[in-house]
């Protein structure tokens, strides 16, 4: 919705919410400080396009975005690395004021390497890339997942994450969502070959990587750390 507004489109139609409480309105959307309902959903204008139903959707016009670039220059510009292209790059200009953070700040960056001209960008902060620390990290040691956040019903998310490898074909390109289906890829067999894509752009996920290899802009949706294999590429997620 926010990249709609960066466009200048002031609503979309969309057949997500049909028949929900999306559609219907009603839900409490603001409290009061006690915690009562302050203000309630509205209820969705609904359309037919070529037999189909959907929803008018309104663009959100928030105030700021945060964001983070590997590069930026003196005007602005900015460059990602590898998949914080996807959603940093669209949010930038989709709101009033457009902060980012980066790496390094370099006098001029080369036209052909800008991912998002400076117009859209209207503060500048340079962050120590050392000092960043990794809230999750999921490494593959010794042919076994290892997760270093261990919580209450991981043996339970890892019997499920198994129980749903076996249901991979070779051949199919699988979307993974947020939560265990982003678990899913370290269990499927080598003799299975699969296409995964997941949500902020990756398309082509390995498996988890080894200690060595622990890259802050290679991430899925889940916030743990991947590989990206043969043949992948970073797409923008709109």
């Amino acid at each position: 919705m926010c990249i709609r507004d960066r466009a200048n489109i002031g609503a979309f139609y969309t057949p997500t919410g049909l028949g929900s409480i999306v559609e219907l309105g009603g839900f409490p959307c603001l409290l009061n400080s006690d915690g009562s309902p302050k203000k309630y959903t509205k209820g969705r204008k609904k359309a037919v396009f070529n037999g189909k139903e959907y929803l008018l959707e309104e663009a959100f016009h928030p105030d700021y975005s945060f964001i983070k670039a590997h590069i930026g220059d003196r005007h602005g510009n900015l460059r990602y690395r590898k998949i914080s292209k996807s959603f940093n790059a669209v949010m930038a200009g989709a709101s009033r004021v457009t902060i980012a953070e980066v790496d390094h700040i370099v006098d001029r960056l080369p036209p052909e390497k800008i991912h998002t001209p400076g117009i859209f960008v209207d503060r500048l902060y340079q962050c120590d890339y050392n000092s960043k620390k990794v809230e999750r990290i999921k490494i593959d040691s010794n042919d076994e997942v290892v997760d270093t956040r261990k919580t209450l019903g991981t043996s339970v998310r890892d019997r499920i994450s198994k129980r749903l490898a076996k249901e991979m074909e070779s051949g199919m390109y699988v979307n993974l969502g947020i939560g265990i289906p982003s678990e899913i890829p370290p269990y499927i067999p080598p003799s299975v070959k699969v296409q995964f894509q997941v949500e902020n752009g990756l398309i082509g996920v390995g498996p988890y990587p080894s200690t060595s290899h622990v890259l802050l802009s290679l991430i899925h949706i889940c916030r743990c750390r991947r590989y990206a294999v043969c043949r992948s590429r970073w797409s923008p997620d709109h």
